[in-house]
């Protein structure tokens, strides 16, 4: 297992990602410190160049013997076959030397080989600035680690203070470096500073160490669960939201006949559908039957979103649980709902949210409320966007019962990249109305397509 923790200077990489590490009983790789010692014995062989070249760079990568050896779970780094001192590393400059040096693709290279090296024979928790989008893009569980420019100053300040006390510092010169570094590390032109697409942000800003940790493991065990094969008897059983539980899959079947029996039930659009990955699946919403209608034409299973309240009905809660539903509060000041929705969605699962809130009546796509598109800024996924057509006349507002054999269409729109619309937002806010925007004109697209409720 590779876990990757990504992030600007100062946001707490090092102790989250050595804490994780122990806790994971894995093996904690500091793409930092490999920097750091290219860059001190850079230092050694050119004590008085103030300016990095190519050429002497080249040089010193040639000349320099760098390894590693494991010691229990203690990754070492030796350096000419001895171990490299940790108080040669923490010298004034050489952070700042690391980051220049960083931009070379010959230091890059012989840096990323050494990790690959490491990797290959051990789980590992590594962090840097660009291992989850250059060094190892196909990592298990990746994070991107982020913190106020002044929260990490006074960070990085207090730690100069205990690694050089005879050394005078000034704040306002700490916050000043943070801000070039992240400037430097975000416009270089090999490997820049930037969060993955499928990693998730952890703001440490408010957090303590502890609090960051456990959500990071939270994050680990649903990625651990996913790849371990189970007995048959819990397979039965099943769990909340887990994949391919057998209880599921038999519901599945018996409800998919039922709707193409009785409601001749078809599907369009399946090519659109996004297989194995996080997604919310947004349908226009007309009536009761649309969870069920839509949940059997999904290729691969759903979390359902269910109130509370039925979680403690005997027997029908139990039931509930392993259809995959999540619970939801009726409070409004209630954020448990949405992080339910939050931690399925980071384990890479996929979700059915209704985006109009409430059934709708009239013969259009209502406004779309914003708990979409606010989930789709706090976790990386995709949006999408699914028209029911027929079920208002298969189980009318007001009615007790439904009518069987209605024709009803299910049709699948193509996927909206929340992700990139993050990305290329200025603001929350911003990315929030784009993703509200382009759902809308996608419900609107499908309903003129399908001439809905005609």
């Amino acid at each position: 297992m590779i876990i990757t923790i990504d992030g600007p200077s100062g946001s707490g990489k090092s102790t989250v990602a050595r804490m994780l590490a122990a806790k994971l009983k894995m093996v904690h790789l500091n793409s930092g410190m490999l920097y750091r010692i290219v860059a001190t014995r850079y230092r050694q062989m050119n004590a008085v160049t103030e300016t990095v070249d190519r050429d002497s760079i080249v040089e010193c990568l040639e000349k320099m013997q760098l390894g590693f050896s494991l010691v229990g779970s203690r990754l070492l780094w030796m350096l000419d076959g001895e171990e490299v001192a940790k108080e040669l590393l923490q010298q004034e400059g050489i952070g700042h030397l690391a980051s220049e040096i960083a931009v070379f693709p010959q230091v890059r290279e012989r840096v990323n080989r050494l990790q690959h090296e490491v990797a290959l024979g051990y789980d590992v928790v590594v962090e840097g600035r660009d291992i989850g989008t250059n060094v190892f893009p196909n990592a298990t569980v990746k994070f991107y680690l982020i913190a106020d420019p002044r929260v990490r100053a006074e960070r990085r300040f207090a730690e100069l203070k205990i690694l050089h006390p005879d050394v005078k510092y000034e704040f306002s010169e700490v916050l000043k470096d943070v801000l070039r570094r992240d400037e430097r590390d975000i416009s270089r032109k090999i490997a820049p500073l930037k969060k993955p697409l499928d990693a998730f942000e952890i703001d440490s800003t408010g957090f303590n160490i502890k609090q960051v940790i456990r959500e990071m493991t939270f994050y680990v065990r649903r990625a651990q669960k996913r790849t371990v094969v189970r007995p048959f008897w819990l397979k039965l059983l099943g769990e909340g939201h887990s994949h391919g539980t057998l209880f599921y899959r038999i519901c599945f079947s018996f409800s998919r006949l039922f709707f193409k029996c009785f409601f001749r039930l078809t599907v369009s659009g399946q090519e659109n559908y996004p297989q194995g990955k996080a997604a919310i699946i947004a349908p226009n919403h007309l009536s009761f039957l649309d969870p069920p209608t839509v949940g059997v034409s999904c290729p691969q299973e759903v979390n359902f979103l269910a109130i509370d309240y039925l979680f403690r009905v005997p027997l029908f809660g139990a039931c509930i649980r392993r259809l995959n539903c999540i619970p939801i509060s009726g409070n409004v000041q209630d954020t448990t709902s949405i992080k339910n929705v939050i931690r399925s969605l980071a384990a890479g699962e996929q979700v059915m949210i209704f985006p109009e809130g409430t059934r709708n009546t009239e013969d259009r796509i209502a406004p779309l409320k914003r708990g979409v598109a606010v989930i789709a800024t706090k976790v990386p996924c995709l949006i999408v966007p699914v028209l029911v057509k027929g079920t208002h006349e298969a189980w009318p507002r007001g009615r007790a019962f439904f009518k069987p054999f209605k024709h009803l269409h299910v049709a699948f729109g193509p996927p909206i990249d929340a992700r990139l619309i993050v990305q290329e937002a200025g603001s929350a806010k911003e990315a929030r109305e784009r993703i509200n925007h382009e759902l809308q004109a996608a419900l609107e697209a499908l309903h003129a397509k399908h001439h809905c409720r005609k």
